[in-house]
């Protein structure tokens, strides 16, 4: 650890003449010296805490991102097969598709995206038990998110 080197480096982020000062004014800058060093301890302490969070909420997003589009893919997946066996009385698996395709339009900062998408889970668990009890449908639920 080197003094002189922290020393100069905190003199030159200050600088001030000395040509007709008091020498009570010269000692202010050794005196101030600790001060000024927490405040540009903690103003790099906040930028470098706005970085990482920035580096960590971009990979969460990510991740939460890639989870939510599985899981909105294998609904439709399941949609996709339910309509296609189910082609006369398919009206219960078209109200599900409409809350998939309203909420993949929904603004991901909306705050009703998680309301809607519960309503989704419900609405599918829901489908998912009354096709295995009245039409015979092999269950699916057990595949699910």
């Amino acid at each position: 650890f080197d003094w002189s080197t922290r020393v100069d480096r905190c003199a030159s982020l200050f600088p001030r003449s000395y040509d007709n000062m008091a020498d009570a004014d010269m000692f202010d800058d050794i005196i101030m010296m600790e001060e000024r060093s927490a405040v540009l301890g903690a103003r790099a302490g906040v930028e470098h805490g706005q970085k990482t969070g920035r580096e960590q909420g971009h990979g969460l997003g990510i991740q939460k991102g890639t989870h939510l589009g599985a899981e909105l893919g294998f609904y439709l997946g399941c949609l996709t097969a339910w309509e296609k066996l189910l082609a006369p009385d398919a009206s219960a698996v078209a109200g599900l598709r409409r809350l998939i395709e309203d909420l993949l339009e929904t603004d991901p900062g909306n705050e009703r995206l998680f309301d809607k998408l519960t309503k989704i889970r419900v609405t599918f668990k829901k489908l998912n038990s009354n096709l295995k009890q009245h039409q015979g449908v092999e269950s699916v639920a057990q595949l699910g998110f």
